[in-house]
Order: C-alpha cells, then structure tokens, then sequence
C-alpha cells in the first residue's frame, strides 16, 4: 500500500488523465513489493521485481462499465507475483526504472519524468527517502473501504442522499431536481453512464446510483439487477438527476441539493472517510452472501479484525 499510494501521488493527476487506471499501474507496483518481500528478496531484487513489474502496467480506463474494469485488480496482482517470481530466479531487467528517461513515470505522466518525485517530508520539513517509516499512508489518510458496490465518485452523493431520504419530512415524490456536486471534471468522467443499460454499466452512474439511494434508502449489491433498471418508476428520478461542479459558495459543503416542487431546497453533506467497523461489518455479511456456498461470517470476521496481530495467513484462509 504505501509503495502503490507513495508513486500514484508522485504521478499526480495526469496519470489519470491520460485514461490510465492506477488499480493496474501503481496498484502492480503494490503487488510486486508485497510478492517480494513474501519471497525474502533483498533490495536488488527487490529493484528486479519492480523493474519487471513495470512491463506488466496497463488498464484503460475506457473499460469502465464492463467486465473488464475489475478485472484489472486480477491482472495487476498476476503481473506482480510473476514479476517476483522471475525476480527470486534471477531474471534481469532495466535500472532506474521508475523515473529514468524511459522510465514508467515518463510513459506514465506525458513525458514529465522530471517533475516526479516519490519523496515526502518530516515534520521538520526534511526530504526523506519515500518509504522511511516517518509517514504510513495507511495511518493517514487511512484506509477507505467502499461501502457501496460502485465507483467511489458517487459515494459521498449516495450517502447524503440517503441521509436526506430519511429526514421525516421528505416526500419523494415532491422531488423536482437533484443536483450531485463532484469535485473535478475528471471525477464525472469516471461516472460515464448517466443511462445505463447494464448492471455493469449501473455501477458507473450517478444518476442509477443516487436514485436507489432515494427509493429504497440504501445502495447493495442485490440492486444492480436488469428489472430494477428496466423500471420506469427509477427512471423517472433518474431523469431528475444532474452532476455538477461545486462552485465557490458551496464548495466542501455540499455533495446533494435535492430541489423540490414547491421551491424548497434541503442541502447535505455525505460521509467522505474511513468506514466504523460496523459498517464494513455490514458489507462483508453482504458480499459473503453472493458467495455460490455462504459460510457463517462471525469467525471470519473475528479474525480480520485482529488481523494485524496474526501471525500467519492460514488463520485466515482456513475460515
């Protein structure tokens, strides 16, 4: 983790920019390290696995909305475990691979190597190496589990309209517009299907998303199904749905504005950080029950909870 979130924001935005997605760039860069340090290798080979690893990187963001966006996460963890593979046996690959002149930050971020620099600072303001140990992304900004089964841009949306949705006098069918204020442009261009026609397509809709939110109060897995999205009952609210940048008034404050007919206004803001544990709790029981055979979850998730005290992996896996 710290490797794969200390490059991607060295790559910044136009990495991004560009339609890469960094689950299969940085994220492979991730999975070469923690492959490698699995296997004992030392720094050189270390260097080795990352150097192989980088020939690994793909993922087009253009493929979101299919099968094919997550399948990326499988490509990035293969490439990394073969990289440490070839790596332990001595395969040879290029040095200053990361921010040389055909390095993956130049391929990666429009010919701007240059520019990237994977180094961070105390709080003495020093430059230190970037994995010295003095800053852990894992202690901030922390760990984000995704709570609803969709693109992350329209998380905060989905819990403010669900937030709203409960308040005791709002009535749904009053609701005129929705306005769902996204952070940046390139932000609504991950949320690309404002009418989906698949399930698959549903994950990457404000505007499917946030209408179930409204109806039914909640956003799971058992939600992107083709009767749902074939009702025009959902349709009709989806319709009502608008994305747009915050302006300057409102910027940081607000994620939903839901207008009525009437001309009233109820602004909300959604949650934007590290989940309770009673909310990851609720995801897992979810998603363990799309499992082809559900096991009893309590043991498992005893487990995980502690997993930082575990000391081998077969606690785990014999769950």
């Amino acid at each position: 983790m710290e490797v794969t979130c200390k490059v991607g924001k060295s790559f910044r935005l136009d990495h991004k920019g560009q339609g890469w997605h960094t689950i299969s760039t940085v994220g492979l860069l991730g999975a070469a390290t923690a492959c490698a340090a699995l296997r004992g290798l030392d720094a050189l080979g270390c260097e080795r696995a990352l150097a192989i690893a980088c020939s690994h990187a793909c993922g087009i963001l253009s493929n979101s909305g299919t099968m094919v966006k997550p399948l990326h996460s499988g490509l990035a963890a293969r490439g990394g475990y073969i990289a440490a593979a070839l790596a332990e046996k001595q395969f040879t690959a290029g040095r200053d691979i990361l921010a040389g002149q055909y390095g993956l930050a130049n391929a990666f971020t429009g010919g701007r190597h240059r520019d990237v620099d994977i180094s961070t600072t105390n709080t003495q303001g020093s430059a230190l190496p970037p994995l010295a140990g003095e800053h852990f992304e894992l202690i901030s900004p922390g760990l984000k589990v995704k709570l609803f089964p969709c693109c992350q841009v329209a998380h905060t949306c989905i819990d403010a309209m669900i937030t709203i949705r409960n308040l005791p006098d709002f009535e749904i069918q009053e609701v005129d517009r929705i306005i769902c204020y996204v952070p940046t442009e390139m932000s609504m261009k991950d949320l690309q299907c404002p009418e989906p026609q698949t399930p698959t397509e549903a994950r990457f809709s404000m505007n499917f998303t946030v209408a179930v939110a409204m109806l039914h109060g909640s956003l799971k897995m058992e939600h992107f199904n083709s009767d749902l999205l074939a009702s025009e009952s959902l349709r009709q609210y989806m319709r009502r749905i608008e994305m747009r940048l915050p302006d300057e008034t409102i910027a940081d404050t607000v994620d939903v504005e839901v207008i009525f007919k009437d001309g009233r206004r109820i602004t909300q803001r959604g949650i934007n950080g590290p989940p309770k544990w009673a909310d990851v709790e609720a995801k897992f029981n979810e998603c363990i029950m799309q499992a082809s055979t559900p096991v009893e979850p309590s043991g498992l998730l005893t487990v995980l909870q502690q997993l930082e005290t575990q000391t081998d992996v077969v606690a785990v896996l014999l769950k």
